[in-house]
């Protein structure tokens, strides 16, 4: 049975990959429709990209009528587009430039477009009205290209027999008033007409695509559906010898009343890029939401902000060619582990630091943190566009060398971002003298004096920790007193030994690189007449994400 769902309708969701086997044969006479149309409720052109496809025994393109009228006697024309050679534009040819609408079953929200392209699908051959043998044939796809992809997507689907109306669909499912009320005043479907359920992902992109049977024979056209993709609940309109497709010069009045309805909740027709371009923007500020609400401790905000990367990312993979898809989820897998978790490791980090040098400055120096957090994370989503976009023309042939490509060369352009980031954030805190301390806590004779300490106790009790140490930085004897960057290897290498991991708790290794954080802080400070020093102020970044794991951990332990 069906639950209730007040999730909006979308009337070209259409079907995308399932969990289901798919077939592994694109058709070569399914393609993608794009009609280029001003849209003057946001004064910008736009694309609309759905599937189409031709037919055995006519001319012409099959589509959804919702996604071209747009483009019924306009400037812009209609294009058609599929994989392989000849003239190419985003990776597709060129198959049918400057096509029209010349005929329409409004009621059935159907198009017929203009075409000399030859061959086609076969229509099922049945005597049921919706040519579903749903007992002898239960292997049924949609083709087409979800999100406007490059790729040709056949998707596996299951559908049921029954014909029922829209309506009825409607009030099973349960959907909001206002969601049924817009259907029917567009009246394109409309909602009295009959149609057949469709179980699988819809996504936008697939308007107009044909749903056929494991002979690839043609029984619907995929319309419409609930939640952008996340329900596997659809309709597709049963397809017919018999459609009521009329000329447009009969229905010319109609076509221009449907195409002035602004239906902005119940299509999905935009540019290709528009999703990505979404979902990055979405990325960017989850990042910021994550670190601000991280900012107390307890919680981590790469595991958050990892969390929905892995949705966005499983979303794309589903748009690549099989094989592809599995080498771009571990390449960009690997992308955000090495590259971009540090990156927000880097910026939680910098904001815990601003917050606790509390003065009346730090709010001022929190909204430069933030301009600066959104320029190195759009330069992130142009690198990670850029790893689709290549992953999403790669073939079985190309994959690897793709991979190559990505790893050798852009993943390499993120390598600066890091230490930019860093840059921007040191001249922040410089200017604010967060890295001058004042009084003896500045002075090398207590910092040589502390580490002495430390030399002579393992010493008196003939310990091996000294000659573990000196041989781990290369030195043969105690450092003289302004030798400060080996007194400074040295300490570390004796807090790091001491720490003992069998009866360590997580407050000791906590506290031990809290210390070890603020001795790169203190002996950079004593070098302060040289400049910041960039080994210290490296290992007080490192220190410091450090301390955050181990003080999220000890909070997220703590009673």
């Amino acid at each position: 049975m069906y639950k209730t769902w007040t999730v909006i309708v979308a009337l070209n969701l259409l079907i995308s990959s399932s969990l289901l086997a798919q077939p592994k044969n694109e058709s070569p006479y399914v393609f993608q429709i794009r009609c280029k149309y001003y849209d003057q409720t946001v004064s910008k052109n736009k694309i609309a990209l759905q599937t189409g496809f031709s037919v055995a025994d006519g001319k012409g393109i099959v589509t959804a009528l919702h996604g071209v009228v747009k483009c019924f006697e306009s400037e812009e024309k209609i294009s058609a587009y599929a994989r392989g050679g000849g003239k190419n534009q985003d990776g597709l040819r060129i198959v049918s430039a400057d096509i029209k609408i010349v005929s329409a079953d409004i009621k059935n929200d159907v198009a017929l477009l203009s075409s000399e392209i030859e061959g086609g699908l076969s229509i099922a051959n049945c005597e049921r009205e919706s040519c579903i043998d749903y007992f002898e044939n239960r292997e049924y796809y949609v083709l087409g290209y979800p999100w406007g992809d490059i790729s040709q997507r056949p998707t596996s689907v299951k559908v049921r027999p029954k014909l029922k109306p829209i309506e009825n669909w409607l009030t099973t499912v349960k959907v909001t008033a206002k969601v049924k009320k817009d259907m029917e005043d567009r009246q394109s479907p409309d909602i009295k007409i009959l149609m057949f359920d469709v179980e699988g992902h819809l996504l936008p992109g697939h308007s107009g695509a044909p749903i056929v049977n494991k002979k690839y024979e043609v029984i619907g056209v995929a319309n419409g559906g609930l939640g952008n993709g996340t329900v596997e609940m659809a309709w597709a309109i049963p397809y017919k010898k018999n459609l009521q497709l009329k000329q447009v010069s009969e229905i010319a009045r109609e076509l221009n009343v449907l195409k002035s309805k602004s239906i902005p909740k119940l299509t999905f027709l935009g540019n290709s890029s528009d999703w990505i371009s979404d979902e990055l923007k979405d990325f960017t500020k989850r990042v910021i939401k994550g670190v601000k609400d991280c900012r107390s401790g307890g919680c981590d905000p790469v595991k958050i902000v990892k969390k929905h990367w892995d949705n966005f990312t499983e979303k794309a993979g589903r748009h690549m060619a099989a094989g592809a898809s599995e080498e771009f989820k571990k390449t960009i897998d690997d992308l955000f582990d090495t590259k971009i978790a540090p990156l927000i490791e880097d910026i939680t980090l910098a904001r815990k630091e601003i917050i606790d040098q509390l003065d009346s400055a730090t709010q001022a120096r929190l909204d430069q943190l933030d301009l600066i957090v959104k320029m190195q994370l759009e330069q992130v989503s142009s690198i990670t566009r850029e790893v689709i976009n290549k992953f999403s023309k790669a073939t079985e042939e190309t994959i690897y060398k793709i991979k190559k490509d990505v790893i050798d060369n852009t993943f390499s352009k993120l390598d600066p971002l890091r230490k930019d980031f860093r840059q921007k954030i040191d001249d922040i805190f410089k200017e604010a003298n967060y890295f001058v301390s004042t009084g003896d806590d500045c002075t090398g004779e207590k910092f040589f004096s502390a580490v002495a300490a430390r030399f002579k106790r393992w010493e008196i009790s003939k310990s091996s920790i000294n000659a573990f140490c000196f041989k781990n930085i290369g030195i043969t004897a105690f450092p003289a007193p302004d030798q400060y960057t080996i007194l400074y290897k040295l300490n570390k290498c004796y807090s790091l030994v001491e720490l003992n991991p069998y009866v360590a708790t997580i407050k000791n290794i906590r506290d031990v690189y809290s210390n070890l954080r603020a001795s790169a802080n203190k002996v950079n400070c004593i070098q302060k007449g040289a400049g910041i020093n960039e080994h210290f102020r490296k290992d007080w970044w490192e220190l410091g994400n450090s301390y955050d794991f181990w003080d999220n951990l000890y909070q997220q332990s703590s009673p």
